[in-house]
């Protein structure tokens, strides 16, 4: 790269660091996501990834950004998720509304539909490009979960945890389930639900069928 060039580049990242947004919310793949960073802001702060970021991990980042007291240098927290739950989303929103001065808050998560709006009204969004995924249906379809009787979504989890069961891969496919009925159908009880999915003291057999009876 010519000086020229490095200049402009130098230059560029000041621009954007002093015009930073408080807080963005990046969809798309984690390595993309931190390779934007790296490259728009100049950003290789540690990031923190939670498959599930609940309400415990969120309270825990609202505290952490609150104890950077204003810090003379621009000072990032980035983090990844694979899913976020609603509680842990209404803990982080003054967060991200009002984070101390100096902070700036990085969220990445493979799909915007599951948070909430008062949320993203809060943050940039910045939407990377997405790369088409095939079809692997390994889970009840979930317009058609949501639509149907209880007592034949009771039939459909019982089919469904027979199928997994075989390779042991049922907690994974009913985190994938239960995130996509998120996507469609917000509620407490899925929160919940999704929660207790990663909780590997949990059943899986019992919070699918339980939400079987209450979705």
């Amino acid at each position: 790269m010519s000086l020229l060039s490095t200049w402009i580049l130098t230059r560029r990242v000041l621009f954007l660091r002093t015009s930073m947004h408080h807080a963005y919310v990046i969809v798309g793949e984690e390595t993309e996501a931190v390779q934007y960073l790296e490259k728009t802001f100049a950003i290789t702060a540690l990031l923190r990834h939670f498959p599930l970021l609940g309400i415990e991990e969120g309270r825990m980042i609202k505290m952490e950004q609150s104890r950077r007291l204003a810090p003379e240098k621009k000072s990032f927290i980035v983090l990844s998720c694979d899913t976020i739950t609603i509680e842990a989303q209404n803990v982080l929103l003054k967060t991200f509304e009002e984070p101390a001065p100096n902070v700036h808050l990085f969220l990445i998560i493979p799909e915007k539909q599951n948070l909430l709006p008062t949320l993203l009204s809060r943050c940039e969004l910045v939407q990377l490009a997405e790369k088409k995924k095939e079809s692997k249906k390994n889970h009840p379809d979930p317009e058609e979960f949501i639509k149907v009787s209880p007592e034949d979504r009771l039939t459909m989890v019982t089919d469904f945890i027979k199928k997994h069961e075989v390779d042991d891969s049922l907690r994974r496919a009913s985190q994938q389930f239960a995130t996509e009925l998120l996507k469609r159908q917000s509620s407490v009880e899925l929160d919940r639900a999704i929660g207790y999915l990663y909780d590997r003291a949990a059943l899986p057999r019992l919070v699918l069928e339980h939400l079987a009876m209450v979705i």
